[in-house]
């Protein structure tokens, strides 16, 4: 003979609450929903017909009458762990939702702007000391050294110089879309907390650079359903390489100020991250906002004597920034060198030849007149989308222009000038103030 136990469902009322089941059981008051008590029948079972070894098979309640009892026990269920809620990704509006934001026009956000343009020049990148890529741009004003330097273990540099290498090949003229965007909504002190930073999301870069969004019928209206994936992915990525960016300033030339005086010059030097991320939310394992601040490199240059800042126009980040290089650059350069002059509203002039390798902008010399048609295409089309007031070769370029041969001319159109004049300001103030109803608010 032998026992047998088996589990049997029980009323609840059956169930003892504080006391005594059997000699080996004590049951005390639990909360229900941590604890399952389960009800077991044990009664005799005769196995002398069963072979030795021989599986038993399934057992069923014996038909017959025989002693039996029952037993109580009690089994504490495993809680699960809490699930945090996931963090709400914030609402950041886009500053560029009238049409155009303030952003810092320093010479050292040229400067990684030009490393971003000259990525695929290995004669412009070269090794520092340490094994990492870095981008010199040197004027007369100072020096800027980029850089970008990997996050890593100790011990593996060999890795890390690789990664670094690697990553210099996918700058483009996206990363510095999203450097304008991350620097002009940081500056924005309504948008900034306590400690400095402010937070950017995906979908403000996608907004601000005019990506339609993806919408889903419902019923007779369509409503918004976010961007695309692979648009977000393209974002994520870019923001990884800026984290790895840093800038090194030397000789930057720097007013201090003086009371009842002219202010001096001093010589200024600063290393610092270009970004400096705190934060990030991720959704199904991609970012999708950042809470940053810029690196102390710009703290400077916005600061009077020396602040620095320019007027830059959303159409700049509109345009593609692999079908229409040459107006995105232009755009930016233009915004960026107006400002200097903008009270007295001179043109600017600047020879065709020095701009293009300034930008970095294709060459075509099996055809220049493509190159040239492509060049006045474009800043035909800032023209039109009110990025510049107007444009035209000088006097003296028009007369060389007109004597040009058939053949073997692309040197001399290099050496010809061209006059840029700013968006007069009644016009940049219009455009302002067309602003549409569903525009956002300027402040969340």
């Amino acid at each position: 003979m032998r026992f047998v136990e088996r589990a049997a469902a029980v009323p609840a009322a059956t169930i003892p609450s504080e006391r005594k089941v059997s000699d080996r059981t004590h049951l005390s008051p639990l909360s229900p929903h941590r604890t399952l008590i389960l009800a077991l029948r044990r009664w005799s079972w005769d196995i002398s017909g069963l072979r030795p070894g021989a599986d038993d098979g399934p057992l069923v309640c014996p038909t017959h009458e025989g002693p039996s009892s029952w037993v109580f026990v009690r089994y504490a269920v495993p809680q699960r762990a809490a699930v945090p809620a996931p963090v709400a990704v914030p609402s950041v509006p886009s500053v560029f939702w009238r049409g155009s934001a303030a952003i810092p026009s320093c010479l050292a956000v040229q400067g990684v702007l030009a490393a971003f343009y000259h990525a695929r020049s290995p004669q412009r990148w070269t090794a520092a000391q340490t094994g990492f890529p870095r981008f010199a741009y040197h004027k007369p004003t100072g020096d800027i050294m980029t850089s970008l330097r990997p996050a890593g273990e100790l011990g593996r540099g060999e890795d890390r110089t690789a990664q670094a290498w690697q990553a210099v090949r996918h700058l483009d003229d996206l990363d510095g879309d999203l450097l304008l965007v991350a620097l002009a909504q940081w500056l924005d002190p309504r948008r900034r907390e306590a400690d400095g930073t402010t937070w950017l999301t995906v979908d403000t870069v996608l907004d601000g650079r005019g990506l339609t969004p993806k919408t889903h019928r419902l019923g007779p209206v369509r409503e918004r359903a976010g961007h695309r994936n692979e648009d977000r992915a393209r974002i994520a990525e870019s923001m990884g390489r800026l984290d790895e960016v840093w800038i090194q300033l030397e000789g930057m030339t720097l007013l201090t100020p003086r009371p009842a005086r002219k202010p001096s010059r001093a010589s200024y030097a600063c290393e610092s991250k270009l970004l400096t991320i705190t934060d990030r939310i991720a959704r199904d394992g991609a970012p999708v906002a950042w809470r940053y601040r810029p690196g102390d490199w710009l703290t400077p240059f916005l600061e009077p004597p020396n602040r620095q800042t320019a007027v830059f126009p959303r159409q700049a980040l509109r345009y593609d920034p692999y079908r229409q290089v040459w107006e995105k650059r232009l755009a930016r350069y233009l915004t960026f060198h107006l400002r200097m002059d903008a009270k007295n509203a001179r043109p600017l002039v600047r020879q065709v030849g020095r701009l293009v390798d300034e930008l970095c902008l294709p060459y075509d010399r099996r055809h220049p007149e493509r190159m040239r048609a492509r060049f006045e295409a474009a800043l035909a089309r800032l023209v039109t989308d009110g990025v510049i007031g107007g444009w035209g070769y000088t006097g003296a370029a028009k007369e060389r222009l007109a004597a040009l041969p058939a053949r073997g001319w692309l040197v001399e159109w290099q050496a010809a000038t061209v006059a840029l004049t700013p968006v007069p300001p009644s016009t940049r103030a219009a455009t302002l103030n067309a602003v549409p109803a569903t525009a956002p608010p300027p402040c969340p």
